[in-house]
């Protein structure tokens, strides 16, 4: 198994079953987790959390949130980005996710 197969297999095991709250998000955006995949995850310090996901329908999105304690829980930014090689750009697990929603 590829690396990057299996960092999307862990992030989106992850999200679904024990980030609730980045599952929430998720469905706040109106897109069903279980259809959903996580291909990139990473925190910063300065209580941010930043998410690429990839949909059933093989759109793709950048999104942010504050972790922030007192914060509402939901994506503060959220960026569809285009199916681009600049895109692919980013993290090599972006293709990769768009080849899986496509043959599902």
């Amino acid at each position: 198994m590829s690396s990057h197969l299996q960092e999307i297999e862990e992030l989106t095991d992850l999200m679904r079953n024990e980030w609730l709250d980045v599952r929430l998000c998720i469905e706040l955006l109106g897109y069903d987790p279980a259809e959903t995949l996580l291909v990139a995850f990473a925190e910063s310090e300065d209580e941010m959390e930043y998410s690429i996901i990839v949909t059933r329908d093989r759109r793709i999105f950048e999104c942010s949130r504050s972790t922030n304690e007192i914060a509402e829980i939901k994506f503060s930014k959220v960026e569809e980005l285009p199916n681009s090689e600049e895109t692919f750009k980013l993290t090599p697990t972006i293709k990769l996710a768009l080849s899986i929603q496509e043959n599902l």
